[in-house]
């Protein structure tokens, strides 16, 4: 199969708004403050998805590049030159939700193309090699998303995956986390923890130096 560029649309729910209080540890009164943020960046956000389905049927595999969009990039550093650390780190995380939610839609497109569900996620820089990312992308046939000598992609809202296909529903369904093999990533989800978020790291710093 060929590459497959999808268009998503991807957007927050009333009730996402709770949970990202929760998740990213702001205060409940900063509530308002968050959605108007959202509604603010939201118009700068032009999701898509490049598919790449390849393997004989038992044995499939899905390479995956997801894309926020440049326009949600020129958002960030205008608050980063303004030197608008809120700011900033709020399109972080609200970033970071329209992504998996952009995942959520990757998995049904998925379905509709080939009949098979989603199974464990690999990402570049943690499961497979940084080095072989560059390769990865040429393969995607697309000039939306480069990246420098270092793997780090642009536009910066994008995130290069691949998928283990499979034909047992019972295999897929569960959330992510537990379907990615990275257990020291930093986004990764644990209730009883307290997890350093990957905007921590860019905008402030990391973890020892906070």
């Amino acid at each position: 199969m060929g590459i497959k560029a999808e268009k998503l649309k991807v957007s927050l729910e009333k009730n996402d708004f709770q949970r990202i209080i929760e998740r990213y540890h702001y205060k409940p009164e900063e509530g308002q403050r968050i959605f108007a943020l959202y509604e603010r960046m939201e118009k700068e956000v032009e999701a898509k998805a490049y598919l790449k389905i390849s393997g004989k049927e038992e044995n499939k595999e899905a390479m995956v590049l997801v894309t926020l969009g440049k326009d949600l990039d020129v958002l960030q550093e205008k608050y980063s030159k303004e030197e608008k650390i809120w700011e900033e780190y709020a399109i972080e995380c609200l970033s970071m939700e329209l992504l998996w939610k952009a995942y959520e839609q990757v998995e049904e497109k998925i379905y509709i193309l080939c009949g098979q569900w989603s199974g464990n996620y690999g990402f570049y820089g943690d499961q497979i090699p940084l080095e072989q990312i560059k390769e990865a992308l040429l393969s995607m046939e697309q000039e939306e998303v480069s990246c420098n000598g270092a793997g780090a992609l642009t536009p910066k809202k994008s995130v290069l995956y691949g998928i283990q296909l499979t034909e047992k529903c019972e295999n897929s369904g569960r959330d992510l986390c537990s379907r990615c093999k990275n257990k020291k990533c930093e986004n990764r989800q644990y209730p009883q923890k307290e997890v350093l978020f990957y905007g921590y790291q860019k905008i402030f710093g990391k973890k020892e130096d906070l």
